[in-house]
Protein backbone atom coordinates (compact mmCIF):
# COMPACT_ATOMS: atom_id res chain seq x y z
CA UNK A 1 0.00 0.00 0.00
CA UNK A 2 1.24 3.46 -0.89
CA UNK A 3 -0.27 6.69 0.45
CA UNK A 4 0.78 10.07 -0.93
CA UNK A 5 -0.60 13.35 0.38
CA UNK A 6 -1.41 15.76 -2.43
CA UNK A 7 -2.86 18.74 -0.53
CA UNK A 8 -4.65 19.90 2.63
CA UNK A 9 -6.84 23.02 2.42
CA UNK A 10 -9.67 24.75 4.22
CA UNK A 11 -8.36 25.73 7.63
CA UNK A 12 -9.22 29.43 7.08
CA UNK A 13 -12.85 28.79 5.99
CA UNK A 14 -13.24 26.20 8.77
CA UNK A 15 -12.05 28.64 11.44
CA UNK A 16 -14.15 31.49 10.07
CA UNK A 17 -17.26 29.28 9.89
CA UNK A 18 -16.64 27.88 13.36
CA UNK A 19 -16.23 31.36 14.84
CA UNK A 20 -19.28 32.67 12.98
CA UNK A 21 -21.49 29.95 14.45
CA UNK A 22 -20.09 30.72 17.93
CA UNK A 23 -20.59 34.47 17.36
CA UNK A 24 -16.93 34.98 18.26
CA UNK A 25 -15.43 36.12 14.96
CA UNK A 26 -13.47 38.87 16.70
CA UNK A 27 -11.64 36.30 18.85
CA UNK A 28 -9.79 34.83 15.88
CA UNK A 29 -6.59 36.03 14.29
CA UNK A 30 -5.52 34.36 11.06
CA UNK A 31 -1.79 34.99 10.69
CA UNK A 32 -0.57 33.39 7.48
CA UNK A 33 -1.19 30.84 4.79
CA UNK A 34 0.72 27.92 6.32
CA UNK A 35 -1.75 25.81 8.32
CA UNK A 36 0.57 25.86 11.34
CA UNK A 37 0.43 29.66 11.18
CA UNK A 38 -3.28 29.83 10.38
CA UNK A 39 -4.50 27.90 13.40
CA UNK A 40 -3.83 30.15 16.36
CA UNK A 41 -3.88 28.97 19.97
CA UNK A 42 -7.33 30.36 20.82
CA UNK A 43 -8.83 28.90 17.62
CA UNK A 44 -7.22 25.52 18.16
CA UNK A 45 -8.49 25.39 21.73
CA UNK A 46 -12.06 26.00 20.52
CA UNK A 47 -11.63 23.42 17.74
CA UNK A 48 -10.54 20.78 20.24
CA UNK A 49 -13.42 21.63 22.57
CA UNK A 50 -15.93 21.23 19.73
CA UNK A 51 -14.37 17.93 18.61
CA UNK A 52 -14.66 16.60 22.16
CA UNK A 53 -18.33 17.66 22.18
CA UNK A 54 -19.15 15.30 19.30
CA UNK A 55 -19.62 15.25 15.55
CA UNK A 56 -22.67 17.53 15.52
CA UNK A 57 -20.65 20.26 17.25
CA UNK A 58 -17.56 19.92 15.08
CA UNK A 59 -19.10 20.62 11.67
CA UNK A 60 -16.07 22.82 10.85
CA UNK A 61 -14.14 19.56 10.30
CA UNK A 62 -16.08 18.97 7.06
CA UNK A 63 -14.56 22.17 5.64
CA UNK A 64 -10.95 20.95 5.95
CA UNK A 65 -10.25 19.02 2.75
CA UNK A 66 -7.53 16.45 2.05
CA UNK A 67 -6.49 15.13 -1.35
CA UNK A 68 -4.51 11.89 -1.37
CA UNK A 69 -3.30 9.26 -3.83
CA UNK A 70 -3.76 5.75 -2.50
CA UNK A 71 -2.42 2.62 -4.16
CA UNK A 72 -3.88 -0.48 -2.51
CA UNK A 73 -5.11 -3.98 -3.29
CA UNK A 74 -8.52 -4.56 -4.83
CA UNK A 75 -9.43 -6.44 -1.66
CA UNK A 76 -8.78 -3.33 0.44
CA UNK A 77 -10.69 -1.08 -1.99
CA UNK A 78 -13.69 -3.41 -1.68
CA UNK A 79 -13.64 -2.82 2.08
CA UNK A 80 -13.20 0.92 1.56
CA UNK A 81 -16.23 1.04 -0.75
CA UNK A 82 -18.36 -0.96 1.67
CA UNK A 83 -18.20 1.70 4.37
CA UNK A 84 -19.54 4.54 2.20
CA UNK A 85 -17.34 7.24 3.69
CA UNK A 86 -18.12 10.78 2.56
CA UNK A 87 -15.48 11.21 -0.07
CA UNK A 88 -14.92 11.88 -3.73
CA UNK A 89 -12.72 9.60 -5.75
CA UNK A 90 -11.15 9.35 -9.20
CA UNK A 91 -10.54 5.82 -10.39
CA UNK A 92 -9.36 5.02 -13.87
CA UNK A 93 -11.17 1.90 -15.05
CA UNK A 94 -8.55 1.32 -17.75
CA UNK A 95 -6.13 0.33 -14.99
CA UNK A 96 -8.03 -2.92 -14.55
CA UNK A 97 -7.97 -3.65 -18.27
CA UNK A 98 -4.24 -2.81 -18.42
CA UNK A 99 -3.75 -5.36 -15.68
CA UNK A 100 -5.77 -7.94 -17.56
CA UNK A 101 -3.64 -7.51 -20.66
CA UNK A 102 -0.59 -8.25 -18.51
CA UNK A 103 -1.90 -11.81 -18.17
CA UNK A 104 -1.36 -13.37 -21.59
CA UNK A 105 -4.20 -15.88 -21.29
CA UNK A 106 -6.77 -13.21 -20.52
CA UNK A 107 -5.32 -10.87 -23.12
CA UNK A 108 -5.70 -13.51 -25.82
CA UNK A 109 -9.23 -14.29 -24.69
CA UNK A 110 -10.12 -10.60 -24.66
CA UNK A 111 -8.62 -10.03 -28.13
CA UNK A 112 -10.43 -12.94 -29.76
CA UNK A 113 -13.88 -11.97 -28.59
CA UNK A 114 -15.06 -8.64 -27.24
CA UNK A 115 -18.53 -9.62 -26.18
CA UNK A 116 -19.92 -8.62 -22.79
CA UNK A 117 -19.72 -12.11 -21.27
CA UNK A 118 -16.00 -12.46 -22.05
CA UNK A 119 -15.36 -8.97 -20.74
CA UNK A 120 -17.00 -9.90 -17.42
CA UNK A 121 -15.05 -13.16 -17.23
CA UNK A 122 -11.82 -11.19 -17.72
CA UNK A 123 -12.81 -8.57 -15.13
CA UNK A 124 -13.73 -11.22 -12.58
CA UNK A 125 -10.42 -13.03 -13.10
CA UNK A 126 -8.38 -10.08 -11.81
CA UNK A 127 -6.65 -11.16 -8.58
CA UNK A 128 -7.81 -9.45 -5.37
CA UNK A 129 -4.18 -8.70 -4.52
CA UNK A 130 -3.75 -6.55 -7.62
CA UNK A 131 -2.87 -2.97 -6.69
CA UNK A 132 -5.12 -0.16 -7.91
CA UNK A 133 -4.51 3.59 -7.63
CA UNK A 134 -7.17 6.13 -6.78
CA UNK A 135 -7.06 9.83 -5.99
CA UNK A 136 -9.37 10.49 -3.07
CA UNK A 137 -10.78 13.75 -1.67
CA UNK A 138 -11.78 13.50 2.00
CA UNK A 139 -12.49 15.89 4.82
CA UNK A 140 -11.29 15.82 8.43
CA UNK A 141 -14.69 14.63 9.67
CA UNK A 142 -14.58 11.62 7.36
CA UNK A 143 -10.97 10.92 8.32
CA UNK A 144 -12.04 11.00 11.96
CA UNK A 145 -14.71 8.37 11.27
CA UNK A 146 -12.21 6.22 9.38
CA UNK A 147 -9.67 6.56 12.18
CA UNK A 148 -12.16 5.71 14.93
CA UNK A 149 -13.60 2.73 13.04
CA UNK A 150 -10.34 1.29 11.69
CA UNK A 151 -7.48 2.13 14.08
CA UNK A 152 -7.55 -1.36 15.63
CA UNK A 153 -8.43 -3.30 12.49
CA UNK A 154 -6.42 -6.44 11.87
CA UNK A 155 -5.56 -5.66 8.23
CA UNK A 156 -2.18 -3.92 7.98
CA UNK A 157 -3.51 -1.57 5.27
CA UNK A 158 -5.97 -0.01 7.70
CA UNK A 159 -3.24 0.32 10.33
CA UNK A 160 -1.00 2.02 7.77
CA UNK A 161 -3.77 4.44 6.78
CA UNK A 162 -4.44 5.29 10.44
CA UNK A 163 -0.72 5.91 11.03
CA UNK A 164 -0.67 8.17 7.95
CA UNK A 165 -3.67 10.11 9.31
CA UNK A 166 -1.53 10.98 12.35
CA UNK A 167 0.93 12.81 10.05
CA UNK A 168 -1.67 15.31 8.82
CA UNK A 169 -1.58 18.91 10.09
CA UNK A 170 -3.35 19.18 13.45
CA UNK A 171 -4.17 15.46 13.39
CA UNK A 172 -5.25 15.71 17.04
CA UNK A 173 -8.55 16.99 15.66
CA UNK A 174 -8.97 13.59 13.99
CA UNK A 175 -7.34 11.22 16.48
CA UNK A 176 -8.11 13.05 19.74
CA UNK A 177 -4.59 12.20 20.88
CA UNK A 178 -3.12 14.72 23.33
CA UNK A 179 -6.40 16.60 23.75
CA UNK A 180 -6.51 18.46 27.04
CA UNK A 181 -9.43 20.88 26.97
Amino acid sequence: MKIELIDVRGFIPAIRGMRKSMQSEGDSYIAGMNCDEIVQKQDFKLMLKLVKSGDSHSAFMRMIQVWVDIKASRMWWHQWDKYKFQHFMYQVEERSMESITAFEFWRDMYKTTKDEETFLICKNAIPEGLLQSRMVNLNYQTLRTIYQDRQNHRLPEWKKLCEWIKTLPHSELITEEKINV
